[in-house]
């Protein structure tokens, strides 16, 4: 469905004190707010959002990703403190984003939500690439949503800190469910379990620990997202294996992947030295396969590898899986694949290796006219999520965690209060359209042009894009039959062939392009 011939939205408008006057008298300030953590909805449920304060005639607005207003306006009828509006989603596309504006008086306030049909699983969970680092900064009744909207948008891994200064604050004592508590993490607990009822694989993650069983004190060791949590290594291994068997032994039903530490070779997230967090490594790990013995451990990921890389690829009995960060990111400091794969073959290790911190979270705003998204460059920092995971694919990264979905730092997918950007959409269609398939080669396509073949099936699929803002060019494809080209929304286009070739126009926003021959030609 193409966004030109999208239907339009309907409201239906329900209110708490209706009278038979002729304006609408809301006190406060205007604000609109999704009833639902995530304003995630599958096609056919109602979205709905409660509107407060105000004064004056009361209307009610949305465009769609393309800034194509969806219904017209309508005005509500009068005196109300509080207006409760539902959108018949049934009436959308499948995928979509919308932008929801309320006006009175003069004034406005706006929301946004998502549409997305119930996930297609194409292959196992634990076998998909696709994943998202999440913080468990929730309130007790956001938990829910908050999972359920992780799994409809397509994520299938999730990277989780365990809070341990929250979780051990005292020596032999854990307080698992602190729901209802004061600190911003109190619900780890239920937020684990409930993405794992939704059927995704945790990655849990230790990085930090209490005071009290430290090695060093001191206002510079703590976290600056958590004043309670120290990051200098353990004071004593055997104490910290108790730690770690505790919390394998609390979750190890549901979690089987354990990832140890957080870019030690710059001594930010590790406040140790290199040798320290081999050390940290060793004690770690044994702790956990002794609870544990099938469990996948992850080494804490690099982004240079520094001193730590080459006593890790001494140490390969200490882990299963290496890891890095932002392969595809920005160069400044930032080391290539082949940096750690040239330790590992010198070596003679053999290890997968996992993208856990990944850039693709740009996108969510309309880009500049200058802006760009090369690969390796500063403008790889505007990566959207399609770009950055095709590079990471067709690298043969076989799992990656895009950073982040809500913690607070840097970009995020989701906005402060958890409303999807429109990147979210993105990262859902990118999953219907890849999860499963292989890379098969990378295509030139052009001047700042990029393209991505894959195979699904009897599919091939061809990814494609500019890294250039405002370039839009078209590209000929030898072509035997129909493509089909679906955009960032989901919207598909369907384009016959003509003289054995079919045009397609590529433009900054990726593009998937269905049907093309394995062996297609770029004319």
């Amino acid at each position: 469905m193409s966004a030109r011939n999208a239907p339009l939205l309907v409201f239906r408008v329900a209110f708490s004190m209706a009278t038979s006057c002729p304006s609408i008298a809301l006190a406060g300030a205007l604000a609109i707010k999704c009833d639902r953590t995530g304003a995630l909805y599958s096609t056919g449920e109602l979205a709905t959002f409660t509107v407060t304060g105000g004064a004056g005639q009361l209307s009610v607005g949305a465009v769609d990703f393309y800034g194509r207003k969806v219904i017209e306006r309508i005005l509500l009828p009068p005196e109300n403190k509080q207006a409760a509006v539902a959108v018949d989603t049934a009436q959308l596309p499948r995928l979509g984003w919308h932008n929801v504006t309320v006006t009175a008086d003069g004034k406005s306030a706006s929301t946004v939500f998502a549409t997305v049909p119930p996930p297609i699983s194409r292959m196992p969970a634990d076998q998909s690439p696709f994943g998202a680092i999440v913080s468990s900064r929730l309130r007790d009744n956001q938990v829910a949503d908050f999972a359920r909207s992780l799994k409809l948008v397509g994520v299938r891994w999730v990277d989780i800190d365990v809070p341990l200064a929250q979780l051990n604050p005292k020596e032999g004592e854990y307080i698992w469910d602190a729901s209802g508590g004061l600190h911003p993490r109190q619900n780890f607990d239920r937020l684990v379990h409930s993405i794992y009822d939704e059927g995704l694989c945790l990655m849990l993650k230790f990085l930090g620990q209490a005071d009290l069983i430290s090695k060093r004190k001191g206002k510079e060791l703590h976290a600056y997202w958590d004043a309670q949590l120290n990051l200098s290594p353990p004071s004593d291994p055997e104490k910290w294996a108790e730690v770690v068997a505790a919390v394998v032994g609390r979750y190890g039903g549901i979690c089987h992947t354990w990832e140890i530490g957080n870019e030690p070779e710059g001594h930010g997230y590790f406040k140790g030295t290199d040798e320290e967090y081999t050390d940290y490594l060793e004690t770690t790990s044994k702790a956990i396969r002794a609870v544990q013995p099938n469990a996948t451990v992850v080494a804490a990921s690099m982004y240079h590898g520094g001193g730590v890389l080459p006593r890790l690829v001494k140490r390969p009995d200490l882990y299963d899986i290496m890891s890095v960060h932002y392969l595809t990111g920005p160069a400044d400091s930032i080391s290539p694949l082949s940096h750690y794969q040239k330790a590992l073959d010198a070596a003679g290790v053999k290890k997968v290796i996992w993208n856990t911190e990944s850039r693709g979270t740009g996108g969510d705003e309309p880009p500049k006219p200058d802006e760009t998204s090369h690969y390796r460059t500063d403008g790889a920092r505007n990566q959207s999520p399609t770009k950055a995971y095709v590079r990471n694919l067709a690298l043969g990264i076989p799992r990656v965690f895009v950073f982040s979905w809500n913690t607070g730092e840097g970009r995020q997918l989701v906005n402060p209060d958890f409303t999807p950007r429109w990147a979210t959409v993105e990262y859902r269609t990118m999953v219907d359209q890849l999860e499963g398939a292989r890379f098969v080669r990378e295509v030139k396509l052009g001047n700042d042009l990029n393209g991505f073949q894959f195979q699904r099936g009897s599919d091939n699929i061809l990814v494609a894009w500019s890294d250039l803002a405002r370039h839009k060019a078209p590209i000929k494809l030898t072509a035997m039959r129909t493509l089909l080209v679906t955009d960032i929304m989901g919207n598909g286009t369907e384009i016959s062939p003509a003289g054995g070739g079919a045009s397609v126009s590529v433009s900054y926003q990726p593009v998937f392009i269905t049907g093309v021959d394995a062996d297609f030609e770029v004319r």
